[in-house]
């Protein structure tokens, strides 16, 4: 796990470099025609000072562009407790909640840390599944928040505009959700949880009206597709049923 870590923070880093890096290649060349040559520091320090704010407010960023509200304590009890439980049980605080008013079975967790964390799921997603299907789901993105894959991830929704989706599969690596189901499973110790959960959601006729695309690969299921990079929800069944 602490390779892993690790890993996710290097991509971080390289990924806010090489945006600082194209900016200041692409708009510095520009100035440097129009200005002079000096105009290239300046822009290097704006372009830095732009990623280092962008890089700071990216999980608000995201928040924003998913479009949900903050789960409401009461009418949204069971996903309040199955959470606080499921925290303790992945050994990281009990990060923010949201809801998407959309019909559709899906979820995403996103965040710098696993103390600015956040998980947003869609009423579709509360209404479809049972109680163990749900907690499966939710121990699946909270093992993206205690891996720290959710910084990368995170900041590539701000940041990798420029880069093109290269850079986002990059820093999003097309095993990413078959590692957060097994490491969901050993969080919740109950394979048939999540195992059900997937089939279901696979089976599910909705699917997520498309908010930003520059969020979808956080998404359990990418709106524009439905279609997950890296092993498909059929392998990812199978994988779960060897467990």
């Amino acid at each position: 796990m602490s390779e892993e870590i690790a890993a996710n923070k290097r991509r971080v880093t390289v990924l806010v470099v090489g945006e600082v890096v194209v900016v200041t290649v692409i708009v510095g060349v520009l100035a440097a025609l129009l200005v002079g040559w000096w105009a290239v520091p300046v822009v290097l320090v704006l372009a830095a000072a732009a990623a280092f704010v962008a890089e700071r407010r990216s999980t608000g960023v995201v928040l924003a562009r998913a479009g949900g509200v903050e789960a409401d304590a009461e009418r949204h009890a069971r996903l309040h407790n199955l959470i606080e439980g499921l925290s303790v049980a992945a050994g990281v605080p009990k990060p923010d909640l949201y809801v998407v008013d959309d019909p559709a079975p899906n979820a995403m967790a996103c965040g710098r840390s696993p103390r600015t964390a956040a998980v947003v799921v869609t009423q579709g997603l509360l209404d479809d599944l049972t109680r163990i299907e749900l907690e499966g789901v939710l121990a699946h993105e909270l093992s993206h928040i205690r891996s720290l894959d959710i910084l990368p991830a995170t900041v590539a929704a701000v940041l990798a505009a420029p880069l093109g989706p290269r850079a986002v599969a990059w820093v999003v690596p097309p095993g990413r959700e078959a590692s957060a189901d097994a490491q969901g499973v050993s969080i919740t110790r109950y394979p048939p949880g999540l195992l059900s959960a997937l089939e279901k959601i696979e089976l599910s006729a909705e699917r997520m009206r498309p908010r930003s695309r520059t969020i979808a690969h956080l998404w359990l299921v990418p709106p524009e597709t439905g279609a997950t990079p890296g092993p498909s929800f059929d392998d990812r069944i199978e994988a779960l049923k060897e467990l």
